[in-house]
């Protein structure tokens, strides 16, 4: 490969009194877990912080599109498939009122930039990433052709390239050649830091190259993880899992889709290390903000069958410092 151009019941008191210690349990449980709701606000809505790191992973069907925002600055990582394109746009258009910043190409697969060309159209980016191999595919050749006509260049990224997202930095893990014979594990990944809060978002990258990436001595621990290759039972390894050791995790698929993501395996693997996981085919998009210290999510995690109520507690001496999550219902932007 060779360097590239330019998602009112009424009971008996009994019966009452037996729902209010359901409650009471359910609440230490969820306490346990590391987890506690939010305070509502005088309109009776639960309110996010008033400034933070916006973390958007978008519904885009079998494929991957994650916007994230700080203030007025975006960053938006794939774009989804080309199918996709006006679902992507109907999430994206209300929320990029700012500045498109940057958008990273973790790899060109169509489930990943599918959706580009289009965007391209739309809304013009001061950098565009991507790795440093071409495509063989006609959705890599249709996005040669929209950069061509509106005159964007790609910038390949070094190794620890590094870019600010208002108070949040942005380390991209980029790897040591793109001479991978599967060109998922050319893919590009990045690590966002907001104070003591990391979200690692992937992109197809298999086993080998996860292994890869621990051997090279990164630190790879962090509070969310976008699981690479959408669940894939060839990804998202145990070794992977504990080195990045991640209390919430994000799966980006397309119900019932054709390839059994996420694979079983997977979610076993999940399960066994007390993970909280969300998924946007069973979900819809996910929305999450941080303030730097907590994290703010607007759905509850879907609870593994495997889990039990003593690897949730135990999982709650690991969280580095941070004082609580919240669960936010009903998506306010």
């Amino acid at each position: 490969m060779r360097a590239s151009p330019n998602r009112s019941v009424v009971c008996r008191q009994p019966v009452f009194i037996s729902l209010i210690l359901l409650a009471l349990f359910m609440a230490i449980l969820l306490a346990g877990a590391g987890l506690r709701r939010a305070r509502l606000n005088r309109s009776g809505q639960a309110a996010y912080p008033a400034e933070g790191l916006a973390i958007n992973f978008l519904d885009v069907g079998q494929g991957a599109a994650t916007l994230l925002s700080y203030g007025n600055e975006h960053f938006l990582i794939d774009s989804g498939d080309a199918a996709q394109f006006p679902g992507l746009w109907a999430q994206l258009a209300p929320k990029l009122q700012g500045e498109l910043k940057v958008i990273l190409a973790t790899h060109y697969d169509a489930d990943h930039i599918g959706g580009l060309a289009s965007l391209l159209e739309q809304v013009r980016p001061q950098l565009l990433l991507g790795p440093d191999y071409a495509g063989d595919t006609e959705t890599y050749q249709e996005l040669q052709t929209a950069m061509l006509a509106l005159q964007l260049q790609l910038t390949v990224p070094d190794r620890g390239y590094r870019f600010s997202l208002g108070r949040a930095e942005v380390q991209l893990l980029v790897p040591p050649a793109y001479d991978y014979q599967d060109d998922n594990d050319c893919s590009l990944a990045a690590m966002i830091t907001l104070d003591s809060i990391r979200i690692l978002i992937m992109g197809d990258q298999s086993s080998q190259r996860e292994a890869e990436l621990i051997a090279e001595g990164r630190d790879l621990k962090a509070d969310v993880l976008l699981l690479a290759h959408h669940g894939s039972a060839y990804s998202s390894s145990a070794a992977f899992l504990a080195a990045v050791r991640p209390t919430f995790a994000v799966i980006s698929c397309g119900q019932a889709n054709d390839y059994g993501h996420p694979a079983a395996q997977t979610l076993e693997r999940l399960a066994g290390q007390g993970v909280r996981l969300f998924r946007t085919d069973l979900q819809g998009a996910v929305y999450c903000m941080s303030d730097g210290q907590k994290l703010y999510w607007d759905k509850t995690p879907i609870e593994l069958p495997e889990q039990a109520e003593t690897v949730f507690s135990r999982r709650t001496l690991d969280i580095g410092g941070i004082s609580g999550y919240n669960i936010i219902r009903g998506l306010i932007r």
